[in-house]
């Protein structure tokens, strides 16, 4: 049975227009191609013209099942028999929902009238909005690219050229772009009040050659472009049908797959639409033409030419542009070798396109929010590659970062701001720092962590720039006068600029970040999660002049200091010190720097940071908290509470801080305690007193110095993993490093001989 020829339709089976209670994916066929059928044998009858109820069957079962391409091809032909009326012919269109791909010459037939000579602008409108919808279902799309001229001529239609311009940006390859289509769109602009569809396409233009200069009278760097869907609704119903009829891995549109290289010589790619004139020349065959077929895959590690991947990257359109970035490796390479900001700002626009078009201008849906995720990861997949945002994506994050509800696409979210090009710290707190510190004071611990711990990564992707050379290339600027200079050695993408004071904005950072991670240890009662991601945040800080060569030292505030010191988690103690360790090491090395490379504001942190490494081996090792230290920067007032609580209950104040009598640590001297006395063949102390001189000369019978004790205590906190606090306190006190000492000095002796032997 044929829908395209009311003449075969069986009128023998029945079908009930108004029953749909036994139609399925089985039999929706039959129903369908009855339906389409009758409406092409009542327009074979003169003068019988078909209305709104004529069509009252068909409209839900194509939105709840979609139809077949000849089906498609079927209901266009009654759109085209000029005796519906705009709102009968316009309700077709809408039923118009593929199930699986477009023909390419329905599309050449909408395109073929265009004029709007037999058609109202109305109706062809409506088509022009629902090729865009099936953009992606179109195949093949040999032809299209010829009619792209067709298609930029009418946009002097005024009726339809929002729509002219979407399908035109979708279409537009490198090829495409000309000068005088340059000049055409510009004079369209300055013509009337600027659209923002002919704006986005404009820019694009410009994107594809910069190098063409077209003068414009207006100013359109107000102006919002934008390619927002024509048909939210329809598009929801496209994909749930393409949801009813194939499985999940092919609910969006079909992608390129990663093609490699060959360079066989191709055949005539495209078939003409139809027989040459008997003028028109047969066109010779372009022998050095390469293709990218899949069937003919040739190896990576095969020599190729970079020129013939990139020209094939720029004759791509838009969609395929994309996945071709986002999925080729090779493509990413040469995308970093070649360093255009031309290719990279059009592909950034595009994939900004792309994501705005799912965030802002479709329904939330869970399938929309799912297409947004994996858009999102491939994009987080390239950033990776090439360690660098590309600068339009940054934009986006920049524009979606105000709106965002901390809750969706949060890993991929955090992963690409790792990544965020260094500024003026104005622009990190507007655009970033701001709206996440929002989010930060509502929610939870696990969040808190994982935005500091993001911010971490961001100042690694900071440290990792060489800042000598650039120092270097600034100086030459300086002297040069050439202050529009960017660094495109130490930033991938349209480099770094000369007019920013980078370590002021990294000193900026560590502070904010500071403030941040003390607001969340009050807010979250000290979680120990939250004390991994701050202190992790301060480990890199401790190394960026030793490891990555930056001449910044900024010690963390004394807030985040005493609260990691007097917390109840023995993790964040231990730590603290190995920070300050890497500290102290951080400014004996700025200390013996004998070139200009080094960290001239350090001095001002030098008495805070001997005040910290005081108190923490005061309060440790010697057993005298609060009595000849500056006390962590605690008031005289909170002191003498401290003093007067802890007298009440009777107990050494001083010693309450002490590796073996606070209550992080007690238990630890106390299970040491115990693994001497059995190794000694003691009876076990049951008595729970904390360990103090007096009892261990008691309960080993002055065998072994209260000294020699607290070294082997040491010792037994280091193989339990406490790095930092033995490695502080043997830096630090003098006894501990004068016996470190003279333990390696046998063992230098011992080498010695064995060198003269």
């Amino acid at each position: 049975m044929s829908v395209s020829d009311g003449s075969q339709v069986d009128n023998s089976v029945v079908i009930d227009p108004t029953d749909y209670s036994n139609v399925d994916g089985s039999n929706v066929d039959e129903h369908l191609d009855h339906m389409i059928g009758l409406m092409h044998s009542r327009l074979q009858q003169n003068g019988r013209r078909i209305w709104r109820k004529d069509c009252s069957g068909l409209v839900p079962l194509s939105k709840k099942f979609g139809l077949k391409a000849i089906q498609i091809s079927g209901l266009l032909d009654v759109v085209f028999s000029q005796k519906l009326s705009d709102t009968v012919a316009c309700s077709f269109v809408s039923c118009l929902f593929p199930r699986d791909s477009v023909p390419e010459r329905e599309i050449t037939r909408i395109f073929g009238n265009l004029s709007c000579r037999d058609y109202s602008p109305n109706l062809m409108a409506r088509l022009l909005s629902w090729v865009i919808l099936v953009y992606d279902f179109i195949s093949p799309k040999k032809h299209l690219p010829r009619l792209y001229g067709v298609l930029f001529h009418y946009l002097t239609v005024e009726h339809t050229r929002p729509w002219t311009c979407h399908l035109l940006y979708l279409m537009t390859q490198r090829q495409h772009v000309r000068p005088y289509r340059m000049r055409q769109l510009a004079n369209l602009i300055d013509a009337s009040e600027p659209e923002k569809q002919l704006v986005g396409l404009f820019l694009l233009f410009r994107k594809y050659r910069p190098d063409m200069d077209v003068v414009m009278r207006k100013d359109i760097s107000t102006v919002l472009s934008g390619f927002p869907t024509p048909n939210r609704e329809w598009q929801a119903g496209l994909i749930d049908i393409r949801q009813c009829w194939l499985d999940e891995s092919t609910y969006l549109p079909s992608t390129l797959t990663t093609p490699l290289i060959t360079n066989t010589v191709s055949e005539d790619l495209d078939a003409p639409l139809s027989r040459p004139s008997k003028r028109q020349r047969p066109r010779k065959q372009d022998t050095n033409l390469v293709t990218f077929e899949l069937e003919q895959q040739r190896r990576i590690d095969q020599s190729f030419d970079p020129e013939v991947l990139l020209n094939h990257l720029e004759n791509q359109d838009a969609t395929n542009q994309i996945m071709e970035v986002l999925e080729n490796r090779m493509a990413q390479h040469l995308l970093i070798c070649q360093r255009s900001d031309a290719i990279v700002d059009r592909i950034g626009t595009l994939l900004a396109q792309q994501l705005m078009d799912l965030l802002y201008w479709q329904p939330q849906s869970p399938i929309n929010i799912a297409r947004f995720r994996l858009l999102l990861k491939r994009v987080l997949t390239l950033t990776k590659f090439t360690e660098t945002q590309i600068p339009m994506m940054q934009m986006f994050l920049q524009r979606f970062m105000p709106t965002w509800n901390g809750l969706d696409v949060t890993n991929e979210i955090f992963e690409l701001l790792t990544y965020t090009k260094p500024g003026h710290f104005y622009e990190i707190y507007e655009h970033y720092l701001q709206p996440l510190g929002r989010l930060y004071c509502v929610n939870d611990a696990r969040w808190k962590a994982q935005l500091i711990l993001a911010l971490r990564d961001m100042l690694a992707t900071w440290s990792k720039i060489d800042w000598r050379s650039h120092s270097d290339l600034r100086e030459e600027a300086r002297v040069k006068s050439k202050h529009r200079w960017t660094d495109r050695q130490n930033w991938q993408f349209h480099g770094l600029e000369m007019n920013v004071d980078y370590f002021s904005t990294i000193q900026k950072f560590i502070y904010y970040v500071d403030r941040l991670s003390v607001q969340g240890l009050v807010l979250e009662e000290d979680n120990p999660v939250l004390f991994h991601a701050s202190l992790s945040f301060f480990e890199l800080v401790s190394n960026l002049t030793s490891v990555y060569d930056v001449p910044i030292i900024i010690v963390p505030s004394a807030s985040f200091v005493y609260r990691c010191f007097f917390s109840d988690s023995a993790m964040a103690v231990s730590r603290l010190c190995g920070s300050l360790d890497l500290y102290k090491q951080a400014f004996e090395n700025n200390d013996r720097s004998t070139d200009d490379w080094f960290d001239r504001s350090s001095e001002l942190f030098l008495d805070l940071f001997n005040s910290y490494i005081m108190d923490t081996c005061t309060y440790l090792w010697r057993n005298e908290a609060f009595l000849r230290t500056t006390s962590f920067s605690l008031s005289k007032e909170t002191i003498e509470k401290l003093v007067q609580s802890y007298s009440e209950k009777g107990q050494a104040f001083n010693c309450m801080f002490s590796l073996t009598h606070s209550s992080v640590f007690a238990g630890f001297s106390k299970a040491f305690m115990t693994n001497k006395m059995i190794e000694a063949n003691l009876e076990d102390d049951k008595s729970g007193a904390p360990v103090t001189a007096d009892k261990v000369a008691e309960v080993f019978d002055n065998q072994i110095s209260y000294s020699d004790f607290r070294v082997q205590y040491l010792d037994y906190l280091q193989d339990l993993g406490f790095n930092g606090l033995v490695s502080l306190l043997y830096s630090s006190i003098t006894s501990l490093m004068k016996r470190r000492s003279d333990e390696n000095l046998p063992s230098q002796l011992a080498l010695e001989q064995d060198e003269d032997e």
